[in-house]
């Protein structure tokens, strides 16, 4: 898989977008575009930025693809984990439809009162 398409498919993989990669190296989200679509080439060092704010997961997925090798099946983290490493506003869009859920089933919500 060429270097484009390894990123192209990492970045939809992990539901990153153009936007949010600018943001965190600023490279324009249209040179992130043209990148991914093959219609320009990126530096090592460019490159390099745009895996930088990418998880672990993200990187190594892109270097199998790259390498075209397959990725053993991740052990999933603990919940504790995932919800640390979420930023403050999704934890509170989390939270209200935690609550939203357990309300919909009333028997749970007097158990979850009683914890």
């Amino acid at each position: 898989m060429q270097w484009n398409e390894a990123f192209d498919q990492t970045l939809k993989d992990f539901k990153i977008s153009a936007k949010w990669l600018s943001k965190q190296t600023g490279i324009s989200e249209t040179f992130i575009s043209q990148f991914r679509k093959g219609h320009k080439d990126a530096t090592t060092n460019v490159l390099g930025r745009l895996l930088k704010p990418l998880s672990r997961e993200a990187k190594e997925q892109f270097f199998a693809f790259v390498l075209g090798t397959s990725l053993p099946e991740p052990e999933s983290p603990p919940i504790e984990w995932l919800l640390e490493s979420l930023p403050k506003e999704q934890k509170k869009k989390l939270a209200i439809q935690l609550i939203e859920s357990i309300a919909k089933e009333p028997e749970q919500l007097e158990e979850c009162l009683q914890m």
